[in-house]
């Protein structure tokens, strides 16, 4: 049955450079059959709140926000199993009127958080990852990430055909973006500098980031980094740094800000009526975030070949 559930919505979920779900298959797989696992061997109408709390109980306790997730996760399959007529009655996994008394809401600060260095800290930090350029290319790949405010997904799956070296731009397709619609994101001269250094140890993959194997680079790659420097924030948490350095230290437009971003600002309307990126204005803040990290690397050091 989760299986079904699974291949029933697999096609709506975007897809990683193997043609799989990507991350969002490996979220569900995780949450369903790893932290599921008790309920696995359970007929479908069998299943009770009892065997729900039990299963999700000690995640939970652990970490509140993947138990909520994985809770809300064995709701949509129990749904799915009571529109199939595979079971009856009250779904046993449903927060309101059910788990919301058995479980301990999760606290606003435990939720859509991510660790993160302060502005401050930025250019000693580049300073310091420029050094470690030569070991590795998950280096040179974490310092676009920052330096272009993406997504580590947006990031790693990028190919070289979503270039254009004349406009200085990268157009992100709408498949490979959260709220999947196309992204245009306008690059400084050290992105530029970046992709002209990868482009040299290019081995036609198609992938600017190449892992091992001539494959997409991994997420875990970047991470791995920044325990190797001993810094306990994520990859996803300079999007925030950025987002503060721009409120704090610069005059730039709330709406410009977001859009690089890639967040939607306003209502169903001022969308519907804003059809402009606002490139260049994106490119003056980027510029910005640009020149305020690399305030403290005197020299680039060549691009690592992998």
């Amino acid at each position: 049955m989760t299986t079904q559930w699974i291949a029933t919505h697999q096609s709506a979920w975007k897809d990683d450079s193997r043609g799989r779900g990507g991350s969002q298959m490996r979220n569900c797989r995780l949450l369903l059959f790893t932290h599921g696992k008790p309920l696995l061997d359970k007929p479908v109408n069998s299943i009770t709140s009892d065997m729900v709390e039990a299963a999700v109980k000690g995640l939970w306790t652990k970490y509140p926000l993947q138990g909520r997730r994985t809770l809300e996760m064995f709701a949509r399959v129990l749904d799915y199993a009571r529109a199939k007529g595979m079971r009856s009655g009250d779904n046993p996994a449903d927060w309101k009127g059910c788990h919301q008394y058995r479980f301990a809401r999760v606290r606003k600060t435990e939720r859509g958080h991510f660790a993160a260095l302060s502005y401050e800290q930025m250019p000693e930090f580049m300073k310091e990852l420029r050094l470690r350029q030569g070991r590795g290319v998950g280096s040179v790949a974490l310092e676009f990430c920052i330096l272009t405010a993406s997504r580590t997904g947006e990031v790693l799956g990028m190919q070289w055909s979503e270039v254009d070296w004349t406009k200085q731009t990268w157009t992100v397709p709408a498949s490979r973006m959260k709220m999947g619609l196309e992204h245009v994101v306008p690059l400084s001269n050290r992105v530029m500098e970046i992709l002209r250094m990868q482009q040299q140890h290019s081995s036609g993959s198609g992938f600017v980031f190449e892992g091992y194997g001539r494959t997409r680079m991994e997420a875990r790659t970047l991470r791995s980094i920044l325990k190797r420097m001993s810094l306990s924030i994520t990859v996803h948490g300079f999007r925030s740094t950025f987002r503060d350095f721009c409120g704090d230290q610069t005059n730039f437009q709330r709406e410009h800000v977001e859009a690089c971003l890639a967040h939607r600002v306003g209502n169903s309307v001022e969308l519907a009526y804003r059809r402009k990126t606002a490139l260049e204005k994106r490119r003056e803040i980027l510029d910005a975030w640009a020149a305020h990290c690399l305030a403290s690397v005197v020299s680039a050091p060549a691009c690592a070949v992998g």
